[in-house]
């Protein structure tokens, strides 16, 4: 009997057909010299057959700020405060470009980019921040970003803004809205779902992205088809923003300013609603393909996030897209492109917000350790959301010790949105709720 045949035969006794397939693998990674393939067998054979579509990710070292917490409990993280953005050490950048002259004339640095803008998460520890613009909200187009696996996290600024002088001039008479600064840069908007992080997948690997434009500084108002579904990227490395063009429009139109989006975990493919549509945007290819129709102007107002495991986004939102009407779920089937639309049910249903803009703004992550979608939108309590039957959806509490972000179904500057995130390398999830107040965070697996 060969080598190969008693490695096969042992692989399928301990492991099962899956563990097998992975050990494989590995072996053939090795002979690659593939040492990162090495390390994920051993944390495969600690698995215990647990399986999982997101790709895993080495357990780093326990932050000090999260070492004595818990899980779910409410813990905050100590000077995370927006307010605390001038005591960065890259605050420098801010008033090197001209626009913190004391006058406000170009916004609030504090709460400004929080102004119904999101947020994103790089390699499963780094919350980043971009947003702001119209009403007056913030003219600067920098990146913040908060490293939740420092012992100390602080904001930083590792991408700087365009220089005041190319900034749009928000009371210059018969002004219009524009998708980039004088510098050529993306201009400073309210983002939404927008900012998105493609860590590892394809040719834009380790890029920021900003998907979709409208409501920036100057004007405050949405845009025509087809600037209003711009894509724009920038290079992490070099920390320069990649020539306009880069990327295609997102082949269809939306109605809504705040339409979801939402990340694959694994392909790190992107998912975006349009207002008839569910378009993807392959990490890979750079492409955009059409998933399925959606009811028009229905299906894009909500919330939506993805289960890498059966390959399913869900999308909570209005059931008739009118404001204040009950919430219900579209699901969607990545792979095959069947939307299905069906009920919410279970004990915490009418816990859920509906009333107002910001009840389809607040944080909707899947947490593959709970194995659920997590639902938060400022009264206070997190639900959890799990497919009751083909169609229906299961909706009850999470019970968290200790105190949450105070009650504000408004969500302050109303959105949430992509500022509450799953960190998968700290395994729980982070609210970025109001720029007084400190980051937010919950453990929910240990």
């Amino acid at each position: 009997m060969i080598r190969r045949d008693i490695l096969a035969m042992t692989g399928t006794l301990l492991f099962g057909r899956t563990g097998l397939a992975k050990l494989l693998k590995v072996i053939a990674g090795r002979r690659a010299g593939d040492a990162a393939a090495v390390s994920g067998l051993l944390a495969g054979l600690s698995g215990c057959n647990a399986e999982s579509a997101s790709p895993r990710q080495e357990t780093p070292t326990v932050p000090a700020w999260l070492s004595r917490i818990p899980a779910f409990q409410w813990a905050q993280i100590a000077n995370t405060a927006m307010t605390t953005i001038r005591s960065s050490p890259d605050y420098a950048r801010i008033q090197g470009a001209g626009l913190d002259p004391g006058d406000g004339s170009f916004g609030d640095p504090q709460k400004g980019i929080y102004a119904f803008s999101g947020g994103t998460i790089k390699g499963g520890t780094t919350m980043l921040v971009f947003g702001g613009g119209g009403a007056g909200a913030w003219a600067g187009n920098e990146v913040r970003a908060l490293d939740l696996s420092d012992d100390v996290p602080i904001w930083r600024i590792p991408v700087g803004p365009s220089p005041a002088s190319a900034v749009w001039n928000r009371f210059a008479q018969g002004r219009s809205s524009h998708v980039y600064m004088q510098d050529g840069k993306p201009n400073a908007r309210h983002s939404y779902w927008g900012p998105q992080f493609i860590d590892s997948h394809g040719p834009f690997a380790n890029s920021f992205f900003i998907f979709m434009c409208g409501q920036v500084w100057e004007t405050d108002a949405d845009m025509a088809f087809p600037d209003q579904q711009t894509v724009d990227s920038l290079d992490w490395t070099t920390r320069t923003w990649r020539a306009p063009g880069t990327h295609a429009f997102i082949p269809a139109n939306r109605t809504w300013a705040g339409p979801w989006t939402c990340k694959h975990p694994a392909t790190e493919d992107v998912f975006v609603a349009t207002y008839t549509t569910v378009q993807k945007w392959s990490a890979l290819t750079n492409a955009w393909t059409k998933v399925c129709d959606a009811p028009a102007d229905i299906t894009h107002r909500g919330m939506a996030a993805i289960d890498p495991d059966t390959d399913t986004i869900l999308r909570l939102g209005w059931s008739t897209g009118a404001v204040g009407a009950a919430f219900n779920a579209h699901a969607i089937d990545i792979s095959t492109g069947r939307l299905t639309v069906g009920p919410l049910t279970g004990p915490a249903v009418n816990s859920i917000v509906v009333d107002s803009f910001a009840a389809i703004l607040g944080g909707l992550v899947y947490d593959p350790g709970l194995r659920c979608f997590l639902l938060f939108q400022g009264n206070g309590r997190m639900l959890k959301i799990t497919r009751a039957a083909d169609q229906s959806w299961y909706v009850d509490f999470v019970e968290i010790a200790g105190t949450p972000p105070p009650v504000d179904t408004r969500l302050g500057q109303g959105a949430l949105a992509g500022r509450m995130q799953y960190v998968a390398a700290l395994k729980g999830v982070c609210i970025l709720f109001d720029y007084r107040q400190n980051a937010y965070f919950v453990r929910t697996s240990l």
